[in-house]
């Protein structure tokens, strides 16, 4: 690390898995530098996931990498959708505090701050619940709702009704997770299963960018 670097707080990483994300993500890098310019007295890293896109996303997120050192890409061998990406991240990741999020702006990084904030108070899972999607039509609203019932019913309320994978996890948090053996992972329950502190953030999925 730079001195200045040297100099700042703890390290916060963000995990985004990437899928034929070629229209997103040049703008997912400008947002989240944007917000490590107002988080300055932290330090960042962003494992940038590349799972087995079919267009030029690897190479927009080399050139992403060329600009920032902050940045990395790690490419997976082939798609092995994004519950195994983030974990793939996850266990690369070195900070105190892990991000994971997708890469297409429907979980804005504009709330990586509130996310921060209730960490530095004690919280090691600080997840964000959808009240409401833009973007979707009637059906797909119905069936999330109807997904949300059946996880509930069927998880004993392990994850709380429209959670999101987009969350901050403390590094004791995300390293148990990672250290659990299921090779089917399905994150949101496995982290409320964990029992570690929690609190949700409620906010509104904007449209995909």
């Amino acid at each position: 690390p730079s001195d200045s670097q040297q100099k700042r707080g703890r390290l916060i990483s963000i995990v985004a898995p990437a899928f034929n994300e070629t229209e997103c993500i040049e703008e997912l890098a400008r947002q989240l530098t944007e917000i490590f310019s107002i988080l300055d007295e932290y330090n960042f890293e962003v494992i940038l996931i590349e799972n087995g896109s079919s267009d030029d996303t690897i190479i927009k997120l080399a050139a992403i990498t060329e600009r920032d050192d902050r940045f990395t890409v790690l490419q997976m061998s082939r798609t092995f959708g994004c519950d195994n990406g983030m974990t793939a991240g996850m266990d690369y990741a070195s900070g105190d505090a892990c991000i994971i999020m997708t890469s297409d702006l429907q979980d804005p990084p504009s709330l990586i701050p509130a996310f921060i904030e209730l960490w530095e108070k004690g919280y090691d899972n600080v997840f964000g619940i959808v009240d409401r999607r833009h973007g979707t039509g009637p059906i797909r609203r119905m069936n999330s709702q109807l997904y949300y019932w059946m996880l509930s019913r069927f998880s004993e309320n392990a994850a709380p009704r429209n959670v999101s994978d987009f969350r901050l996890l403390d590094r004791v948090a995300y390293q148990t997770v990672n250290a659990m053996p299921e090779h089917n992972r399905f994150l949101r329950n496995m982290i409320s299963w964990s029992g570690f502190r929690s609190i949700g953030v409620v906010y509104e999925r904007p449209n995909r960018f």
